[in-house]
């Protein structure tokens, strides 16, 4: 009987996600997606548990949705899953969903979109059929080859804000607990409270939400252990019961917990029972406890004396530790004045160091540079400087020509001129110097001479090389006439010329040396150049040479540059240094009496620490008196209370150890009764017949403690009466409560077999391959079924607790292992359905057998097993009054022998659901016809994509196969109309799925 209420999911849609650009299925029919491998077929059939599971992250993903590697040899991670779904800000994914109610049909869509957050999506729920909003996500108009293309503006934030427009009913959601209470609503008298459902639960609670979570990832691994379904099978049990009490719900560890209560107060009782003989004689010495002699007058007197005396002598150490620190503290002064003086002193003698450096430097360059002059007598400076740089220049050039041919050859054509120029020189010279008789000087008048001296020594110095002529030596007097000769001039007209102060002397010899020296160094440097063409080495050689010396030169040069700057220089440092001396001087003086100063103060010092000790060691003789009169004090509390009333002696005493040690004796032979007592009740805390608040168990308890404890003792057992009636109450209510767990424990038993016996009656009219029976088996923990058994022969109706052996046997049931975290496990023991059933698992029998076999199936051959139990769970699951039509995923469905799609589809669809499976090609014709509706998915691209890395596209629903009708309009039917449609897919098979056959051997 069909319910008023149906659920059917009808279209899934995927934008930009899995590899598709866009994808559009209806999924209300059964179907089968084609498509060559690695296309994408199983991310389609696996994005269905996005929508079915309550989720909002793809953390934990593969606990949440397992999505398994091709191989099934492993789980995508996190980040692989959640990237593959929602690549893109563009990625939706969307699940239309019919609902039909009293006549009328509601659609709505579930729309998934990534969102903030690591690895996080929401959803959006709109009650509009996707046909109204598919415009938002695919363009159809506009495409010349009807493919479509993408949606401007696609984001969630604009989705959300036109369907809001549309509708005001539309939401997002993110948050699990509202998304739990949308996706699983089942209230039939609020259907708006219904309108997002996609799967009316009977209860939405967590174990049936998990237990649906296993189901639905089951489907997509038909071959997975049982494990999973046993606990989803548990869960369906305890869903099933009519009553919450009837729920396996079995706190062992509290049950034992309240048996070990009420075990330990009855040995207690006991043991307070055997400890009454005690008691009395503890009551005796209470009562000869009445009088304490006040012999702790004296004490309280000696500690208010050594007490006033103590905090006198602490009153004059502490001035004596004043004295000392105020002359501790004029001694750290001084020692600062004195680390300033030495500082000072330091820097000023690290600066008459540095001026020493400095004049010695100084002094060693002015000496170097006169070293030098001397080398060039009577000759300036600057003249001696201009030698230097035209000899540099020299060497330079020479290098020059040894570094560089072109240089070479110019520098070699100029030496070779300079030699021959200098080579005429010399001749000149010699010849000059040979006929020194011949020079003007020797041969004009005196006074003429001396007028040709003022105008020029050079001039005056000529030689001729031979006698002057008459015409020449008058010539030579006529011009000298000319002039005026006066003592320190000669004038001509208004120009002066002043006589030579010192005597010329030709200096034709000392030009002949110079001019004979630089032709020695144009040969030398042109035999060098010559060589250097001829040999490298050589070359080098020089070119070493010549860097040398151009180097030292150089440096020499420097040092008569900075001659003047030097002498200077070093009259500064001179002045500096003579001021430097003066303040080192004057520091000295400072430092010698501040060390004076700083002696006394360290003597002052020592004799003011040497009384402050004298006194320290009086107050520590007194200390140690108050610490052994305080020990006393804390082994006598009734010391300690006259001190506090200030009941005390009145007579003097001498603080000494001898008189303390006297008092100390009288108080000890006040404490023997005391002893006595304190040790009875000590022994009761021990015995744990009593609690110690009061502190009887420290060391030297008050009267007050003693009595308090003691009355405490009393209360005891004056309540033991009591207390052994309350206890046999309790004990009865525990014995009671023993038989409804047991009652309770064979109850959950008899569930489990009931449930199995309902199980199998749905699968015995299945047949799958050659198998004309299959049955399920539920594996209850054998442990739990022994302890059902032995619970059958406990006595529950003795007056006493149950014996020992009973909760033995349950202790060694809960520490079997039976519970997920051990025995050692310190969380609540509870035993519940989860933990009793272990595994299902199925026996087989063959057609014209007798026999059941338990042995392993084929592949093939389980996954469709499951799929049935699948089904038969998820009715368990579904509230009452529901009709649902689901997908029901079958990847890989090639796998499946064709023969049971003969039952299988229809079964499928009997049971509520539409076979949603995928394959490559190679999937036959006849499974394809079988089916009757298909999808090629892998066939269209868009030339206007989301992404360029996902342009395949497939809308517009599936192909299908229908009956054929005759001519006359009759429908044709049987295995007419069999033989002739699969005629026409053996046709399309050699052609459609020829390549695919191909690709897949």
């Amino acid at each position: 009987m069909s319910s008023q209420y149906k659920f059917e999911i009808k279209r899934m849609v995927l934008v930009d996600s899995a590899g598709f650009c866009y994808v559009e299925l209806p999924v209300d029919e059964h179907a089968i997606l084609l498509a060559d491998g690695n296309i994408g077929k199983s991310s389609i059939l696996n994005s269905l548990r996005l929508f079915l599971l309550p989720e909002n992250n793809f953390k934990n993903s593969k606990n949440k949705f397992a999505f398994s590697t091709p191989k099934n040899d492993g789980f995508y991670d996190n980040e692989e899953s959640y990237n593959h779904y929602f690549p893109s800000k563009y990625s939706f994914l969307i699940l239309e969903v019919s609902h039909q109610h009293a006549g009328s049909v509601y659609n709505h869509c579930q729309i998934l979109h990534p969102s903030s957050g690591y690895l996080t999506y929401s959803r959006i729920f709109t009650p509009l059929a996707f046909d109204d909003i598919r415009h938002l996500f695919w363009q159809l108009d506009g495409d010349e080859d009807g493919i479509g293309f993408r949606a401007d503006s696609l984001s969630s934030s604009e989705v959300f804000k036109q369907l809001k427009a549309i509708t005001k009913e539309t939401i997002s959601i993110k948050d699990t607990t509202k998304l739990k209470e949308l996706l699983y609503a089942n209230e039939q008298l609020v259907p708006q409270n219904m309108r997002y459902s996609v799967f009316p639960l009977a209860e939405c609670d967590d174990a049936r939400i998990e237990s649906l979570r296993t189901l639905v990832l089951l489907l997509f691994e038909m071959n997975s252990s049982s494990g999973g379904v046993a606990k989803a099978v548990a869960n369906i049990i305890e869903a099933d019961k009519k009553f919450t009490s009837d729920i396996l719900d079995f706190n062992i560890d509290q049950f034992l917990a309240k048996h070990d209560e009420l075990k330990q107060q009855e040995l207690e009782l006991t043991k307070i029972a055997n400890l009454e003989t005690k008691y009395q004689s503890l009551q005796d010495n209470f009562v000869q406890y009445a009088r304490f002699q006040l012999a702790d007058k004296d004490f309280a007197g000696f500690y208010k004396s050594l007490t006033l005396q103590l905090n006198e002598q602490k009153i004059h150490q502490q001035k004596a530790a004043d004295a000392v620190t105020e002359i501790s503290n004029e001694l750290t002064d001084q020692k600062s004045i004195l680390q300033s003086i030495n500082v000072s002193l330091k820097a000023e003698q690290i600066e008459q160091n540095k001026l020493n450096t400095k004049q010695t430097n100084l002094t060693k360059a002015l000496d170097k540079a006169q070293l030098l002059l001397a080398g060039y007598p009577d000759k300036p400076v600057t003249e001696v400087i201009e030698w230097f740089n035209d000899d540099i220049a020299t060497m330079k050039e020479d290098l020059s020509a040894h570094q560089d041919s072109n240089a070479s050859i110019n520098r070699i054509a100029k030496l070779e001129a300079n030699i021959r120029r200098n080579e005429a020189e010399q001749q000149r010279l010699i010849t000059r110097i040979n006929t020194q008789e011949y020079s003007l000087n020797n041969q004009l008048p005196k006074t003429t001479w001396q007028v040709y001296a003022a105008i020029n020594k050079r001039l005056a110095l000529a030689n001729p090389g031979e006698n002057l002529t008459a015409q020449q030596l008058s010539a030579f007097t006529n011009f000298a006439e000319l002039f005026t000769v006066k003592s320190d001039a000669v004038t001509l007209f208004d120009e002066s010329f002043y006589q030579q102060s010192q005597e010329l002397n030709d200096d034709s010899q000392l030009r002949l040396t110079d001019v004979e020296a630089e032709l020695r160094s144009d040969k030398q440097s042109l035999n060098a150049l010559v060589e250097s063409q001829q040999n490298s080495v050589a070359n080098a050689g020089e070119i070493k040479r010549l860097t040398r010396d151009i180097k030292l030169a150089e440096e020499e040069l420097i040092t008569l540059k900075n001659l003047e700057y030097n002498n200077r220089h070093l009259e500064e440092v001179k002045l500096d240094l003579e001021g430097v001396e003066r303040r080192v001087a004057q520091m000295l003086a400072e430092q010698s009496k501040a060390q004076e100063y700083f002696a006394r103060c360290q003597e002052t010092t020592e004799q003011a620490k040497q009384n402050r000790q004298i006194i320290a060691n009086q107050v520590n003789d007194l200390v140690q008196l108050q610490k052994q009169s305080d020990s006393i004090k804390t082994r006598y509390p009734r010391c300690v209370q006259a001190i506090e009333k200030g009941i005390s002696s009145t007579r003097e005493f001498e603080i000494t150890p001898v008189e303390l040690n006297e008092i100390e004796q009288q108080l000890a032979s006040l404490t023997e009764l005391n002893l006595q007592l304190q040790k009875g009740l000590c022994n009761f805390v021990l015995e744990q017949v009593i609690v110690d608040k009061q502190g009887i168990m420290n060391e030297a308890p008050s009267f007050s403690v003693v009595r308090k404890t003691f009355e405490a003792l009393s209360d005891v057992y004056t309540n033991l009466a009591a207390r052994q009636t309350m206890l046999n109450e309790q004990i009865y209510v525990h014995n009671e409560s023993v038989q409804s767990y047991m009652n309770l424990l064979q109850q959950n038993f008899d569930y489990i077999k009931d449930f199995e016996t309902g199980l199998n009656r749905d699968f015995a009219k299945i047949s799958i391959n050659d198998l004309d029976g299959i049955s399920v088996q539920i594996h209850i923990d054998k442990r739990f079924e022994n302890l059902v058994q032995e619970l059958q022969h406990v006595d529950l109706y003795a007056e006493q607790l149950i014996s020992d052996n009973f909760y033995a046997r349950l202790r060694a049931f809960a520490n079997s292992g039976i519970f997920a975290n051990g025995a050692n496990s310190t969380s609540n023991q509870r035993l519940t359905m989860d933990k009793i059933i272990e595994n299902l698992s199925y026996k087989t029998r063959k057609k014209d057998q007798t026999q059941w076999q338990s042995k392993q199936q084929s592949n093939s051959t389980t996954a469709l097993i499951n799929l049935k139990l699948v089904q038969i769970l998820l009715k368990r699951l579904r509230a009452s009054g529901y009709d649902l039509l689901l997908p029901l995923v079958l990847d890989e469905i090639a796998t499946v022998d064709i023969k049971q799609f003969d039952w299988l589809l229809d079964d499928i669809k009997a049971s509520g659901f539409n076979l949603f499976a995928a394959s490559t090609h190679s999937a036959s014709s006849q499974l394809i016809y079988k089916i009757g509706r298909y999808h090629e998915i892998g066939a269209m691209r868009t030339q206007k994509p989301y992404s360029k890395e996902r342009t395949l596209v497939y809308w517009g629903g599936a192909e299908l196969f229908s009956s054929l009708a005759d001519n006359g309009g009759n429908q044709l039917v049987g295995n007419q109309t069999n033989e002739d449609q699969l005629g026409l897919l053996m046709g399309l098979e050699e052609g459609v799925f020829e390549e695919s056959d191909s690709a897949s051997e």
